[in-house]
């Protein structure tokens, strides 16, 4: 993956030169047909891309790695996107792994709890899931940040503006990476967790990287957020212990807790 990611502090230098640019923001700009998303068009931005804005031990990498490139976050969310059992990223919107402590090797211990019905949710919009306490998931999650007193980055749905360019994501992905041209960093971990998550990104994301490339002459900016080794370590969308604090007050509004 050398090929593929580069350093937070090459992508610094890099987005501030194609954003002085006007000719390769221009050629972006006929690319994507003049549709470039508004928050775009102020400043570069450090980007993560998820279904759901969490505040998580992901999420808050992201804001340090912004920090670190002194570009303004946003994660773009795509909440029309369908749950489904079967993709292992969607499953943990609905099942939280919460470290309440490091064991004596500083590894975490997770406990698991499950805040929406699998079955009933499948192939819905994850816009439409509400948890087994009844609040819409996405409120759930954006909520939180404040409830653990973490950072939140601001948060922009993507969803009309995928749909426009491709409903699937080897169609997307394409225009995706245009914007990360000159207009974003991308922050995320393709192919981290290995299987599924491995064939996605050598049949959709890399394919796509390689065209934009190919078609702009230079690479879209991607930053890795977590190292290899910290993958191998541990689950990087786990949460912190105030989790566990914040769902078991949600929980007492409910008698169908799933673990």
């Amino acid at each position: 993956m050398s090929d593929f990611y580069v350093t937070p502090e090459t992508a610094s230098v890099e987005i501030q030169k194609r954003w002085q640019n006007e000719e390769v923001k221009t050629k972006v700009r006929e690319y994507l047909q003049g549709d470039i998303p508004e928050v775009f068009l102020r400043e570069p931005r450090s980007i993560l891309f998820r279904n759901i804005c969490i505040p998580g031990s992901e999420t808050k990498r992201f804001l340090e790695c912004s920090q670190k490139m002194s570009l303004l976050p946003i994660n773009l969310e795509y909440l029309a996107d369908k749950f489904c059992t079967r993709n292992a990223d969607k499953l943990q919107y609905g099942r939280l792994d919460v470290c309440e402590k490091m064991n004596k090797n500083n590894e975490p211990i997770i406990r698991s709890t499950r805040i929406i019905d699998f079955i009933a949710n499948d192939n819905k919009s994850l816009a439409d899931i509400a948890t087994t306490w009844g609040e819409p998931i996405v409120d759930f999650f954006h909520a939180s940040f404040d409830a653990m007193g973490m950072a939140r980055p601001e948060i922009y749905d993507l969803s009309a503006w995928l749909v426009c360019h491709g409903k699937k994501a080897n169609e997307y992905y394409k225009q995706f990476f245009a914007l990360c041209i000159a207009h974003g960093v991308l922050c995320d971990n393709f192919g981290a967790d290995g299987g599924d998550e491995n064939n996605f990104f050598y049949e959709v994301v890399r394919p796509a990287f390689d065209h934009v490339t190919q078609e702009f002459g230079m690479k879209p900016l991607v930053v890795q957020i977590f190292s290899d080794e910290e993958i191998e370590q541990c689950d990087q969308w786990y949460f912190d212990a105030q989790m566990q604090e914040i769902l078991n007050e949600k929980m007492k509004k409910t008698s169908n807790r799933l673990v």
